[in-house]
């Protein structure tokens, strides 16, 4: 660590791994509320402003930076197992919505057509589902852009 960041740095030398977790567990917590904000988890919200709370009345009774981080790393994973479980929880049996008009066996995209077998793939959309995609989309973005 001397190399990279100098001499100052090397009494915590042997807590770097300390960083180097909760760094990962920052990264991780970020993906996650990402992800139940796109599925507005409402239950989310309260998950990350406990852990904040949390965090405000613990900090300023650290005594050392050790136990800093060691707080820090405990109240972070322990958000980041709560917006799991919204995740998980409030996943489970979740279906897109259907989409009127999109060829399903009920309401053919148009008079005349033939609504797709069990074999044939859906008929894209966009949005998870929600949104009708471009008639000329074939789902490969990057090959497009």
């Amino acid at each position: 660590m001397e190399f990279v960041g100098g001499a100052e740095y090397a009494e915590i030398e042997h807590q770097l791994w300390l960083f180097a977790l909760l760094g990962t567990l920052f990264a991780m917590t970020q993906v996650m509320v990402y992800e139940v904000v796109a599925r507005q988890h409402r239950f989310a919200v309260y998950a990350v402003w406990a852990g904040l709370l949390v965090l405000s009345v613990v900090v300023p009774v650290a005594a050392t930076a050790t136990g800093l981080i060691s707080v820090v790393i405990a109240i972070n994973a322990a958000v980041l197992v709560a917006l799991l479980l919204v995740a998980v929880l409030q996943g489970r049996g979740h279906r897109p919505p259907a989409v009127p008009g999109v060829g399903t066996a009920s309401d053919p995209a148009a008079p005349g057509d033939v609504a797709p077998g069990p074999e044939a793939a859906p008929a894209p959309t966009s949005v998870r589902g929600g949104v009708p995609a471009d008639p000329g989309a074939d789902g490969d973005v990057e090959r497009h852009a």
